[in-house]
């Protein structure tokens, strides 16, 4: 709690199942919400985009900050932060996935979530700026912008392959 007041945090996201609500000043500042899902491909977090978007702008515009986690930092968090700059900082999905991912390398939401994302930004914009492309190596689609990490295992299995096909 003290370093949530320290940095004046004003409202705070627990996007999980697998953590307990995070402690609180008595005086009930920050605000609270928990996005209880877990981190598959099945979940649903395109139904709390917009709930926890607009409410980080509302306490953005009181000059509120606000902390958005999940377990690791990577997957159910960023979708929601993403999410946040598709509607608030007009960022398209490619400028928002590349603006995070620069302060935090290691992001990397789910596919399920990803293609949520790109259902949303076609809901925002009537347009996609990432498209789902389909991984030979992996067997299913993964987004564009996934695609150069997946280039080297791409051509890693295109060669197991045909020396497979040999013998």
């Amino acid at each position: 709690p003290e370093t949530l007041e320290k940095l004046e945090v004003k409202f705070v996201v627990n996007a999980t199942v697998e953590l307990p609500d995070t402690p609180l000043p008595d005086n009930n500042i920050p605000e609270y919400m928990r996005v209880a899902l877990k981190d598959t491909r099945e979940s649903n977090l395109i139904d709390y985009f917009d709930e926890v978007a607009d409410k980080i702008e509302e306490i953005r515009q009181k000059d509120g900050k606000s902390l958005v986690h999940c377990v690791a930092g990577v997957s159910r968090s960023v979708s929601l932060v993403i999410a946040y700059l598709m509607k608030y900082s007009d960022m398209t999905l490619n400028q928002a996935f590349h603006h995070v991912r620069s302060v935090r390398p290691q992001v990397r939401p789910n596919l399920g979530f990803f293609k949520q994302l790109v259902d949303y930004e076609q809901r925002l914009r009537g347009t996609t700026t990432v498209s789902m492309v389909f991984c030979n190596s992996l067997g299913e689609d993964i987004p564009d912008v996934y695609e150069p990490e997946y280039r080297a295992m791409e051509l890693l299995y295109q060669k197991y392959r045909r020396s497979f096909a040999k013998r």
